[in-house]
């Protein structure tokens, strides 16, 4: 579907509830599922707003982090066919991501399949982040940047520009 066109926010904002109120990476991943299989047969507007992708991914990311999930399970998991379909979502959503969405997107990506799954979709966050440097703030700086450090992925045009971005922005950085 695509992300530009009419919204319903009623489904959007009933959506992103569900997604939050999940207690685990397999139910947010069942709802989003549901959503994505209902787009597909026809749901018209689609409640899939990149904001909504980026928070299902990051939830199933925080979730798994929440219950130790082992690194095998982790990489099971994110070879479900759903799961793929999410990402792909995501690598389409993520132009129309704000800095926020981009920041949730790639931090996800390093904890749920990390440097043995997600190389080339890191590529392509690279690419777009690029575009949004300027919009990013201190803590949208640092977890690009960690996500990218914890997968040993090397994008040296991003990383130019995000030390760019931490000079202009340093006075914002916290201890954390």
């Amino acid at each position: 579907s695509q992300f530009s066109g009419p919204s319903d926010r009623r489904k959007e904002i009933n959506l992103n509830k569900a997604i939050i109120e999940a207690q685990t990476a397999e139910e947010v991943l069942e709802v989003t599922a549901d959503t994505i299989m209902a787009v597909g047969k026809g749901l018209s507007p689609s409640p899939l707003s990149p904001f909504n992708i980026a928070t299902a991914l990051h939830r199933i990311a925080k979730n798994m982090e929440k219950v130790s999930m082992t690194e095998t399970r982790r990489l099971a998991f994110a070879r479900q066919r759903e799961m793929s379909m999410l990402v792909g979502i995501a690598m389409t959503a993520l132009p129309e991501c704000s800095a926020q969405g981009i920041s949730n997107i790639s931090w996800a990506l390093s904890k749920i399949g990390g440097e043995l799954l997600y190389l080339s979709e890191m590529d392509r966050v690279a690419e777009v982040a690029l575009t949004k440097v300027s919009e990013f703030n201190s803590q949208n700086v640092a977890n690009v940047a960690g996500a990218f450090a914890s997968m040993q992925h090397s994008a040296s045009e991003l990383f130019s520009e995000l030390s760019k971005r931490a000079s202009d922005i340093i006075h914002t950085f916290q201890e954390q």
